[in-house]
């Protein structure tokens, strides 16, 4: 098959389910009949089953197809830098100290309340692979570029939205972050973080910057 088909195939199969699974019918069917544990088995395993294709199917075939557009050097560049390395702290930031949506807040019955990146955006996670998407979505205009970081980015704020939607309905605790917080970040809102969080930052944007200096031996260029 045609690589950037296998791309956008397996890239369709990854949003599709991200978006079904969780769908509270369906959710909950699968859970009546698995139980928590094996739901979120069932979810892993598909997760796992559509992004590992993806990403070999992209790897293979990375910058290939027409190019789309090509925004690399200059301005733009280092304002493209500047995004990653910030997706980098937020993703570092959203897994030290799980938001109020995650499946760590539930499993370790912490309180559904906003706290640290949280303050800033309610999916500091999903806002950081939105941030790594988008940049990398920027510098690679080629379609099978396109197609890959496209559906990282569409999985990650419709995932989220989705999430807000569902978990807003059915918890009034978490309805009331989701009236207290931004959903995208909100840079006048890092005054109010404490110095663990900004710690977190500080430590994904340094995982962003080693990254960046291997980057073309660890990912062969662009």
């Amino acid at each position: 098959m045609d690589p950037l088909l296998n791309i956008a195939l397996f890239g369709g199969l990854f949003l599709l389910t991200h978006l079904a699974l969780p769908h509270p019918p369906l959710r909950a069917a699968l859970v009546g009949r698995l139980g928590g544990g094996g739901y979120l088995g069932l979810y892993s395993l598909i997760s796992f089953a559509t992004l590992i294709p993806l990403t070999v199917s992209w790897w293979g075939a990375r910058h290939q197809g027409p190019a789309l557009w090509m925004l690399r050097g200059g301005p733009v560049g280092h304002a493209v830098e500047l995004i990653v390395l910030l997706g980098f702290g937020f993703m570092v930031g959203g897994t030290m100290r799980p938001a109020p949506a995650s499946i760590a807040t539930q499993m370790q019955g912490l309180p559904v309340v906003a706290q640290g990146l949280t303050r800033v955006t309610r999916h500091p996670l999903m806002m950081g692979i939105s941030l790594w998407a988008l940049g990398h979505l920027l510098v690679n205009g080629w379609l099978s570029d396109v197609l890959f970081f496209g559906t990282m980015l569409l999985t990650a704020i419709l995932g989220a939205m989705h999430q807000d939607h569902r978990k807003a309905a059915a918890d009034p605790a978490y309805a009331a972050v989701v009236a207290d917080t931004s959903f995208f970040p909100n840079p006048l809102r890092l005054t109010s973080l404490d110095a663990r969080s900004w710690g977190a930052l500080a430590i994904g944007v340094g995982v962003g910057l080693v990254l960046r200096v291997f980057h073309g031996t660890l990912f062969g260029g662009g």
